[in-house]
């Protein structure tokens, strides 16, 4: 019986760190262009992105909007994010023009992440026409990767608490504008935890992102 201590669930950059620690040449994702990542390489440019956020002026509590396809820069941006204490309202590439506007404006985002031109639509554009009426609204670039940043810069990690709401989630509005929730980082490890538990996962198993990955289900 594996005798190994549960990993802290309840703060992603601990989490981030402690599994880094534990399995560091473990893979930790592919994606279907043939590119991976180890969980020791992960944490590396997750804390080089960190800085690279912080650069920007983001920091604890600062509100930060950000849209992604499922790729391995959006699990290091998130991770990033957190590192720096953002409250971060991750967008659906889906959306448009109308949602994007909607979205950062009730959240108050001070800065919005979008990956250039992705599937032929150019999300820079909208992102500038949606900074034009958004107030203190920073627009950056992603389409030719991560911002990086000076290490010693960084500053140390402050864990909130457990309570603490760390990200907002959009779901359609069917009939109307998009509706956001308040989630926290132990209501989103229970998703992951429950499914691993339904599906009985153990190390070496491999799955799918069905959902896209700025969209709750994934």
């Amino acid at each position: 019986m594996d005798a190994t201590p549960a990993l802290d669930t309840h703060d992603l950059t601990r989490l981030v760190a402690a599994r880094a620690a534990r399995t560091p040449d473990a893979e930790m994702a592919c994606q279907p262009d043939g590119e991976r990542i180890t969980y020791g390489e992960f944490a590396e440019q997750v804390m080089a992105t960190a800085a690279g956020v912080a650069s920007l002026g983001i920091g604890p509590g600062t509100p930060v909007s950000w849209s992604m396809p499922t790729c391995i820069d959006a699990l290091v941006l998130t991770a990033a994010l957190h590192r720096v204490g953002a409250l971060q309202n991750p967008i659906i590439p889906i959306y448009r023009e109308r949602e994007f506007r909607f979205c950062v404006q009730q959240v108050g985002a001070a800065a919005l992440f979008v990956p250039g031109t992705w599937r032929g639509f150019d999300y820079v554009a909208m992102a500038e026409r949606v900074r034009a009426t958004t107030p203190l609204l920073t627009v950056v670039d992603c389409g030719w990767g991560l911002p990086r940043g000076d290490l010693a810069a960084l500053e140390p990690h402050r864990a909130g608490s457990p309570e603490d709401a760390r990200w907002v989630f959009y779901t359609s509005g069917t009939t109307a504008d998009p509706k956001g929730a308040r989630h926290r980082d132990a209501s989103l490890s229970m998703i992951a935890d429950g499914i691993a538990q339904r599906y009985d996962t153990v190390a070496g198993d491999r799955s799918s992102i069905a959902f896209p990955y700025t969209h709750i289900g994934g």
